[in-house]
């Protein structure tokens, strides 16, 4: 502090010139830099000074809040000018545009670009430094000391994240509530909450200079889209809309609208790209909407209910080229309903014995012999599932176009896949045998379609009944439109494919309204209008969901089968005790597939119990047997043996056994098709037919039997060999683009149905009238993936819980367990020839019942005693049949 006089005589000085004057000068005097860099130093010092003087503090206050405001401002403008990259057209917005955005990418921006908001905003959200530092410290575990009360850095915000990061579902080897106190009193569930919490503070400030940027400048405004085309899609009242919007969160309702009349636009303009191609393929399937809110009109009087039909597209993959498909003329010279095709110019037609010399053929040194009566049923029994018996030698017919074929799925690769089956089930239920787990592998493949990503593209929702012929020619015509596909004479400055054929995936019922509608435009003059450009392609979903239902036919639906203790009706309800209802009349096709293959496991597993205690007596639990070690190559052999010992032995003294020997192999046999689908390899799948071909025939499914056997005549005998490797690669959708991630395209289409169904008729918010909201939906259908698209980016930017439809693979041990000690203590599995029970009821061979019948069928189609398309499973798939 200096004394009186010694201030007077420095104010003696400044009589003459100003402070201010004296500042500048010392600053801006090359002389004397050294005592410029002195006072420079003590500016700081200097200013707390007059900060924390009461004559001065208001005057430095005001100063530094405008020059921070300044600063501020620049700022502001310098990330709302073109140039910053920030502006963003919601009139013109893509989807690419909206399914890019990164708030990780626009904070690491924003923290280069405005230093001082980021900074300020970093404060004023943590505006306790205290607190603050103490949270700093626990997130540096192991650097820093932690106080020894969590408490003082614990409040009720931290455990509410804590309590959400509990309720996530935990990692591989990671308990969600795991404590792992490493001696600085902070767990990971508090840490990851903190985390959390860092993550959330990051959001607020990008939202925050997001509000300053749009209220600059309205065209920085793609967080607020992003926002408004969430809020679109999860049906928010125009009402919250505009509140967002006068908050600066949102664009308006009208600039939303807007939005997604423009993605619209891009979805149609990216169908066309594809259609372009000529490699395009198309899947649709019918949806159902009920709105309640029509008024009945003399043109409309009746239900509200209204029948729509939804579809996608997408390109076909695996080096498929435009000539590959070009075979419309070819196809249709030999069609035998082309009315112009005279005398042995046409295809000659093809019978199931002609689909089993394809799949199986003869061994007799390739001369088939003579072919027995039809009534012969066959002598011997099938040695799988996969392998119909011999039976009947089918009448000699024209080779297969080798070039065409997969490799054929020999009884030695049948059993071999089954045995592969039989391991998996060992080494994945039992933990003691977690040792070889990682020889497992996966089984040798037929013919395996290369993993990648599918792309699809929804297309425009149309308001067409497809339950009819009319209706689905009206499909076609409507998807050739939306595409920009047909013939030039016919519509102008459309891509021609009248040399080309076009894949359409469907369900039967859509296979055979396609088969009636070219039937009836035969005579048209050109292969669009008459349709014969179409190539129907069955879907393996339906396929799935028709196979579930025949087991259900065959060992369930019988009242004399379900008093059988180890039947699987017992099965079932032992682990289902509240769907017994349901089991017995209508399950649904998600309950069954789990009930099959939770059953399927625990008779593999206790073949290993029956087996391993044979051939050593002191083995009598699969634990025991765990416990001797067995090697791999023991246990690969002793799995060959299981699959031919236990499967599928209709010929069996005992009657016990030999029931759940048949059970067995057909439940095999889903479980076969279900993993080949899964791991996409086609090869297996099309393996799958023959046996499924017969097994339909048996239960009733007569319509499925003549599918199936079209589609492998049809690939072996009709279709050019190129065409064919089309077809088999590009059979199966892989959303995922993982190794088991491979689908049913029908599938697909089911899914995205369910979430149309879901998405307008019990969350959209739409206005009354007759038809605004049917038109509402046809206008938004393209954008079903885009708004999917949308909830992802927003759930991952803004560190959103519980956004996963998908739950954690179950804990089947207990079920498991149950399962097997039925089967032990039944003795299921056990040959015993000295069991004698007439109580219990015979098991039908469903397969050599389907061949026998195939054998007196006089007509391929069936008659008027075929069963219906759909069935009591196929009648109604929920959103969780689909989540297999």
């Amino acid at each position: 502090m200096l004394r009186d006089d010694q201030l007077a005589q420095i104010l003696a000085l400044f009589d003459s010139f100003a402070p201010s004057d004296f500042i500048n000068s010392l600053l801006t005097s090359r002389a004397h830099s050294v005592a410029a860099t002195a006072f420079i130093s003590s500016l700081p010092s200097l200013l707390s000074v007059l900060q924390g003087h009461a004559s001065t503090k208001d005057i430095i206050k005001t100063l530094i809040i405008q020059a921070a405001e300044e600063y501020c401002r620049q700022e502001v403008c310098t990330l709302t000018t073109k140039t910053s990259g920030w502006q963003f057209g919601a009139r013109v917005a893509s989807a690419e545009q909206l399914l890019n955005f990164s708030m990780r990418s626009m904070a690491d921006e924003f923290s280069k670009q405005a230093p001082t908001i980021w900074g300020l905003l970093g404060t004023l959200l943590n505006a306790d430094p205290s607190r603050e530092s103490r949270r700093t410290q626990a997130l540096m575990t192991g650097l820093v000391q932690v106080p020894d009360t969590i408490g003082d850095l614990w409040d009720e915000d931290d455990e509410y994240f804590a309590q959400l990061e509990e309720n996530e579902v935990a990692t591989p080897g990671e308990c969600a509530d795991q404590d792992d106190r490493a001696g600085n009193g902070v767990s990971k569930r508090q840490r990851r909450a903190i985390e959390r919490r860092a993550v959330l503070i990051r959001v607020k400030r990008v939202v925050i200079i997001n509000i300053m940027m749009q209220s600059t400048n309205q065209k920085c405004n793609a967080l607020a889209s992003l926002i408004g085309l969430f809020c679109h899609s999860t049906s928010t009242p125009e009402l919250v809309l505009e509140m967002l919007a006068h908050s600066g969160l949102s664009v308006s309702p009208t600039a939303v609208h807007n939005m997604v009349s423009s993605l619209s636009e891009g979805a149609h303009k990216q169908l066309r790209e594809i259609a372009s191609t000529r490699i395009a393929s198309f899947v649709y399937d019918n949806f159902d909407m009920d709105f309640k809110s029509w008024q009945h009109t003399v043109d409309k009087p009746g239900s509200t209910l209204v029948h729509a039909t939804s579809a996608f597209a997408f390109t076909l993959q695996h080096g498929v080229t435009p000539d590959d498909l070009k075979h419309a003329r070819s196809l249709w010279s030999t069609d035998p309903l082309n009315p112009r095709t005279r005398g042995g110019a046409k295809r000659a037609p093809r019978s199931w014995l002609d689909a089993m010399h394809a799949m199986h053929p003869p061994r007799n040194n390739g001369n088939p012999a003579p072919a027995p009566a039809p009534a012969l049923v066959p002598a011997t029994a099938p040695t799988s599932p996969m392998d119909p018996a011999p039976g009947p030698s089918p009448a000699p017919a024209p080779a297969p176009n080798a070039s065409s074929l997969p490799k054929r799925a020999s009884p030695l690769i049948t059993q071999r896949i089954l045995a592969w089956h039989f391991r998996n089930a060992l080494v994945t239920y039992c933990t003691g045998f977690s040792y070889v787990r990682q020889m497992l592998g996966q089984p040798e493949t037929i013919l395996q379609i290369p993993v990648m990503k599918t792309s699809t593209v929804p297309c425009r929702a149309m308001d067409i009944d497809q339950s009819t012929n009319d209706g689905q020619a009206d499909i076609v015509e409507n998807l050739f439109r939306q595409a920009g596909i047909g013939i030039p004479e016919d519509t102008p400055d459309v891509l021609d494919i009248s040399e080309h054929v076009v894949l359409f995936h469907g369900d039967l019922g859509t296979g055979e309204r396609q088969s009636s509608i070219k039937e009836s435009r035969r005579i048209e003059a050109n292969s669009v209008r008459s349709l014969q450009v179409i190539v129907f392609v069955f879907g393996l979903f339906h396929l799935q969901m028709a196979a579930v239902e025949a087991i259900w036919r065959m060992y369930i639906e019988p009242k004399p089968l379900r008093s059988s203790p180890t039947g699987l009706y017992q099965q079932a309800c032992s682990i289902r005790p509240h769907d017994t209802g349901r089991i017995g009349s209508k399950p649904a096709f998600r309950l069954m597939h789990e009930i099959i293959l939770q059953c399927a496991t625990a008779r593999m597993l206790d073949c290993w119990r029956v087996e391993a205690s044979l051939r050593d007596p002191k083995i009598k639990t699969l634990e025991d047997f765990a416990a001797s070690k067995p090697t791999w190559s023991r246990l690969t052999k002793m799995s060959l043996e299981i699959a031919s010992k236990y499967v599928n032995q209709p010929s069996a003294q005992d009657i016990e056994f030999r029931n759940n020997s048949l059970i067995l192999s057909q439940l095999l046999l889903y479980v076969e098709l279900y993993h080949a689908m899964k791991r996409g390899d086609i090869g297996r799948v099309e393996a799958t037919f023959m046996p499924w071909a017969f097994i339909f025939k048996s239960v009733g499914k007569h319509k499925y039997s003549t599918q199936l056997i079209k589609t492998i005549n049809d690939l072996h005998y009709v279709y050019p060999p190129r065409l064919t490797r089309a077809i088999r690669l590009n059979w199966l959708c892989n959303p995922t683009g993982r190794p088991d991630g491979f689908r049913g395209l029908d599938w697909d289409t089911v899914r995205l149905n369910k979430e149309l169904y879901n998405f307008y008729t019990k969350v959209v918010f739409s206005g009354s009238g007759q038809t605004q909201t049917l038109n509402l939906v046809i206008k938004q259908s393209p954008l079903i993936e885009v708004f999917r698209s949308v909830h992802t980016v927003i759930q991952d930017n803004f560190g959103l819980l519980h956004r996963s439809t998908r739950h954690a693979p179950k804990n089947l041990s207990r079920t498991i367990e149950i399962l097997c000690s039925n089967l032990n203590k039944n003795r299921a599995h056990c040959n015993d020839e000295s069991r004698k029970d007439a109580k219990i009821p015979k098991v039908n061979d469903h397969m050599q019942i389907g061949i026998t019948r195939m054998h007196e069928a006089t007509e391929m189609s069936g008659g008027a005693d075929e069963d219906e398309v759909e069935g009591r499973i196929l009648d109604d798939i929920s959103a969780e049949d689909l989540d297999i």
